[in-house]
């Protein structure tokens, strides 16, 4: 394998992220600014985890139908950036997002 080999690319605010971009973008971006949060809960629908983040972080987020039946998550978090708690659920359920100005969309 040759994966050292390629420069690291950024990826633009507007694309869409695929879960294998996803999972690149996570192994190659560490630092994460949002305001902290802990979150400890079983069985949380993921529309209800991801309303709690929009809440704790004041970003608008609208989700896709298929975010709906994406099932539950269990999570527990201490002092993590909202933004990394965000993309931890969304690569537990293969979901990818896309921001649009102010407004992040959820598929």
């Amino acid at each position: 394998s040759n994966e050292g080999s390629q420069e690291p690319r950024s990826l633009p605010q507007t694309g869409l992220l695929s879960y294998e971009n996803l999972e690149e973008f996570l192994l190659s971006n560490t630092k994460f600014y949002g305001k902290k949060i802990s979150i400890e809960t079983m069985g949380l629908e993921v529309t209800e985890a991801l309303k709690f983040l929009s809440e704790e972080s004041g970003v608008n987020i609208i989700f896709d139908d298929s975010v709906v039946s994406a099932g539950k998550v269990n999570i527990k978090l201490r002092e993590v950036p909202w933004d990394q708690a965000f993309v931890l659920i969304l690569k537990s359920k293969k979901l990818a997002y896309k921001r649009q100005g102010n407004v992040i969309r959820v598929a």
